[in-house]
């Protein structure tokens, strides 16, 4: 049991997580409660959990709470190691400073701010927990889970608490403005690629990067890569869960974001029926969206000719023009 002051949502908030839990619910995951949460400040956080002494993300919302989790007990059968079930901490030392320093910028009350505050940062966080430990068809992300995997991480708990907050004009201010770093490289800042995105696709998205993250080593880039795509899901477990061609692309130590951008441009929807379209012809579309360097090519040929067929290696003329 934690020394820290157990937080009390307000109505808004409950609202607001209820609103969360049911469309997870709807779009397959378990949600049974919400995780426990505290309100205390960033000193005696740090006394309970020390590591959060290195803990500085200025001008996010990790800088004003924080979901904390630890290292499990076993590994699973891909060896990756397993974590714990995490807590909430909100820091109401900073979340009161932070408020203080925007009385002068926005044209509320000083309670108003602090409060709109709290609940973004909340939301924040609840969106990491839901990504880190609610169940989809008998999975979590328990093996794998990485605070090292930055950009999949807060791209998605910045972009629930954009889902938390639409409609409430101070709360999304303080979310765009004040906790959304400009920089496009910060990881903060590439929830903003996803705002279009349908809910639908990017919690169907979230399912299968935890079902496969362990199986298929994928990186922090490349599942972010993977939110963005427009992909239809099917296609993707498919082609996942049957792609011999996938892992022999990974063992020949090619970069897995290239592997994946292979793999998913060779299935397709047509109609209503999953065709698999011919992998090398994938792969001579990538070529004409010029999406490889010349270096790339050269080695994915070298590769790609001892699996193609006689008659797709005629169609790829790129090989006569590399002498492979």
């Amino acid at each position: 049991m934690s020394g820290l002051k157990a937080y009390r949502f307000s109505a808004d908030e409950m609202n607001k997580m209820l609103w969360l839990k049911v469309l997870f619910i709807e779009n397959g995951f378990l949600v049974d409660r919400f995780p426990e949460v505290y309100y205390d400040t960033f000193n005696n956080a740090c006394k309970e959990y020390p590591q959060l002494e290195r803990h500085n993300e200025e001008g996010t919302p990790d800088y004003l709470g924080v979901y904390i989790f630890s290292s499990g007990d076993e590994p699973c059968l891909e060896k990756c190691s397993s974590t714990k079930e995490g807590v909430i901490i909100l820091f109401s030392d900073r979340i009161e400073a932070f408020s203080i320093n925007l009385i002068a910028e926005i044209a509320y009350p000083i309670l108003e701010i602090e409060n709109a505050i709290r609940e973004v940062v909340l939301y924040h966080e609840l969106g990491h927990w839901l990504s880190h430990w609610s169940v989809c068809a008998g999975v979590n992300w328990k093996c794998g889970y990485s605070s090292h995997d930055k950009i999949t991480h807060e791209a998605f708990a910045q972009l629930t608490a954009y889902w938390a907050v639409d409609g409430q004009p101070l709360n999304s201010l303080i979310l765009k403005q004040y906790l959304t770093p400009q920089r496009h490289t910060s990881p903060y800042n590439k929830y903003l690629d996803l705002i279009g995105k349908s809910k639908v696709d990017i919690l169907s998205k979230l399912h299968l990067l935890r079902k496969f993250w362990c199986e298929f080593r994928i990186s922090d880039e490349m599942a972010f890569e993977l939110l963005k795509m427009e992909l239809i899901e099917k296609c993707v477990s498919y082609a996942f869960e049957k792609s011999i061609r996938k892992i022999k692309l990974e063992s020949q130590m090619l970069n897995n974001e290239l592997a994946f951008q292979i793999l998913a441009m060779g299935w397709s929807i047509e109609g209503d029926k999953l065709t698999c379209i011919d992998y090398d012809f994938a792969l001579c579309k990538l070529f004409a969206l010029n999406y490889f360097q010349d270096d790339d090519l050269k080695e994915t040929l070298k590769f790609e000719k001892r699996y193609c067929s006689e008659d797709t290696q005629k169609g790829i003329s790129l090989i006569h023009r590399f002498d492979l």
